[in-house]
């Protein structure tokens, strides 16, 4: 059984293994997905099934590489990596093979599930959805908090500290070549 880590006081690395640890999963279920799409009720639906894998699992690189940089709460870090990780391959895959079309009715291809299917899928497709944006707005303001506190901004009204303004010794310098 996959076993999510509870960050609690982690340290970084436990965290960006973490990170990585998903992104094979995600990765590697999108590649094996590939194999095995032929074999669906919606052979459609098992090719968005596969490459939903594989860009999940590239989103995912992309956020272990930034990873670091991200400046949250332990908490909030804790719940961005979770719903980053609550992927859209579970959801596409089930409709793959209930053959269902809700909210996907160009894959659909004429195919159709019980109610019961559609209605799982549909949930499941909503829930991702607002998941992924809530991490996505997360991670972002993970990311702006990281690069105002490297700007050097001294306050909520983003003054410039004395620090970044320009110094005319050094722009002169460069003017001479210097």
């Amino acid at each position: 059984m996959l076993r999510i880590p509870n960050f609690g006081e982690a340290p970084l690395w436990k965290m960006a293994s973490g990170v990585c640890f998903g992104t094979g999963c995600s990765f590697s279920l999108g590649l094996l997905t590939g194999f095995v799409e032929a074999s669906f009720q919606n052979q459609r639906m098992g090719l968005a099934a596969h490459l939903e894998g594989v860009m999940n699992g590239t989103f995912v690189i992309a956020l272990g590489a930034t990873w670091s940089e991200v400046k949250l709460q332990t908490r909030q870090k804790a719940v961005a990596y979770r719903t980053v990780l609550y992927g859209y391959w579970a959801f596409t895959t089930l409709a793959a093979i209930f053959g269902t079309a809700t909210l996907s009715p160009i894959t659909a291809a004429g195919h159709s599930g019980r109610p019961w299917q559609e209605a799982l899928v549909m949930l499941g497709f909503i829930s991702v959805g607002l998941t992924i944006v809530l991490a996505s707005v997360m991670v972002l303001w993970g990311l702006r908090r990281s690069v105002v506190s490297e700007a050097g901004l001294v306050d909520s009204r983003r003054r410039l500290s004395p620090v970044l303004a320009p110094n005319p010794t050094n722009s002169d310098t460069c003017l001479r070549g210097a």
